[in-house]
């Protein structure tokens, strides 16, 4: 299984400030003492005439313009190289984190269940009414019904409870029918005919393997409406000891205060404070606003040391008047193998918890995953907002002033005059400008950039297909 991993892959080089007060006291300081001692000096101790001391200036000068020129260049290569390096990180996060709060509206569901208290117990509500509790049979409406006849019946009363919803019976869906055992063609043919008296236009699966992780990327990918039911129904092959049925409606499409299902990530126990630490980095739900955890197959040792990791980080505010030790479903409601996590996500949008956001944490296939529900819209950080832009470029404009003065100084010490070389002289300029940019972008793309893809701590392809 592929863990999520935060990408960090911070700067190699520090950014530094330019030093201009510094650079241009020190380029006119050495410039002034040298043009004093070569023009007092010139026709007496060192026996050059004045043009040849301006000559010779003019070469100190120059000399002394290159370095300073090449030095800024340097520097702002340095700074330039730093803020893509920056840019490339910010963007890379912003992307992962977007990849990673894709989620799922659930649009409406129904559970039904031999406990007539089902969902006032959830709500924590002290409601004492008198019913069986050693039914645990759905209540159908003819009791004569049995075996697998019972799946159709439970079907056909999820299906009528749909009837009430806003789903147009136009649109193309896709139908998933959970169960515990491979249903027989008898029933699959008469289910069939339910769903095509209700629904014109649907893809319909029967499934008894249930693999939750894989099922979220493919209503994604599919971009359709999809309805999940899921049916636990005593029969002599099932051996399921409490009858238990939902549906859920899930759509990939923005619906506004819908509670939405978050994309799940790995959580291997072994690594409880990391995992914990990357769910508040992604923030699918504000961290403040996770109020309730749940928990499907999960020992309560582990229950324990991730309350604890949660409560341990100042970010997370879990409730402590609403389960305060957390839901163990399994453990409360009854163990429905694969089918739990369906149940327990159509209980939730039924109970009273729907306006609050929490998570989920189960065990599928021997792993473990966290499942953040919840209404509000994730946390979205501007990276950016931290990056400085690309230094100004101090370096190539001192390198291009540097060609034009050089240029122009040979031209007027060999011919004595500007005008006749303008054009060759000004072309230099912007020549110098190029080639400085040109030598600035391509050791971004061509050294830099493969460079941090390199060195950063995540396989980009998996992680954005995970």
């Amino acid at each position: 299984m592929n863990y999520w991993k935060i990408p960090n892959n911070p700067p190699p080089l520090l950014k530094k400030t330019y030093p201009f007060i510094k650079l241009s006291l020190f380029f006119i300081f050495i410039n002034i003492v040298y043009f004093l001692i070569i023009w007092l000096n010139s026709e007496n101790s060192l026996g050059i005439d004045k043009r040849n001391s301006i000559v010779l200036y003019s070469i100190f000068f120059l000399a002394s313009f290159f370095i300073i020129s090449i030095y800024s260049l340097f520097w702002e290569i340095r700074n330039t190289l730093y803020s893509y390096w920056a840019y490339w990180q910010a963007e890379i996060l912003m992307q992962w984190r977007y990849h990673k709060q894709e989620r799922l509206y659930i649009t409406d569901s129904y559970i039904i269940s031999s406990d007539p208290l089902l969902i006032p117990n959830f709500n924590e509500e002290n409601i004492y009414e008198d019913y069986d509790e050693e039914n645990t049979l759905i209540d159908l409406e003819n009791k004569n019904i049995v075996g697998n006849d019972r799946c159709i019946a439970i079907f056909k009363m999820l299906i009528n409870m749909l009837a009430k919803s806003n789903i147009n019976k136009n649109e193309k869906v896709s139908i998933i029918i959970n169960t515990r055992n491979e249903e027989s063609e008898r029933v699959k043919s008469q289910i069939k005919l339910i769903i095509h008296d209700f629904f014109l236009n649907t893809e319909i699966v029967f499934k008894t393997e249930q693999d939750y992780h894989n099922l979220f990327f493919d209503i994604i990918n599919k971009e359709v409406v999809t309805l999940i039911f899921s049916i636990n129904y005593y029969s002599l092959d099932t051996n399921d000891e409490k009858e238990l049925a939902s549906v859920i409606v899930l759509s990939p499409f923005y619906h506004e205060n819908t509670l939405q299902l978050f994309k799940p990530m790995p959580f291997p126990l072994e690594y409880i404070e990391d995992n914990i630490k990357t769910l508040s980095a992604i923030q699918q739900q504000k961290n403040a606003s996770i109020k309730l955890s749940y928990y499907i197959n999960v020992e309560k040792k582990d229950v324990d040391n991730i309350l604890l990791s949660l409560r341990s980080n100042e970010s997370f505010d879990l409730s402590y008047e609403h389960y305060s030790q957390g839901y163990q479903f399994d453990k409360q409601i009854g163990d429905y193998n694969n089918l739990n996590i369906y149940h327990l996500i159509a209980l939730i949008n039924s109970s009273n918890y729907q306006e609050l956001s929490q998570y989920v944490f189960y065990k599928e296939n021997e792993n473990y995953f966290c499942l953040p529900i919840g209404k509000e819209e994730p946390l979205i950080k501007d990276e950016y907002d931290d990056i400085n832009p690309p230094p100004f470029s101090i370096g190539t404009l001192l390198l291009a002033i540097f060609s034009f003065l050089f240029f122009a100084t040979m031209s007027i010490i060999d011919t004595n005059t500007f005008s006749d070389n303008l054009i060759l002289i000004s072309l230099s300029f912007l020549f110098t400008i190029l080639l400085a940019t040109l030598f600035k972008m391509a050791l971004v793309h061509l050294y830099l950039r493969p460079l941090f893809l390199q060195t950063l701590n995540i396989d980009i392809e998996r992680e954005f297909n995970d």
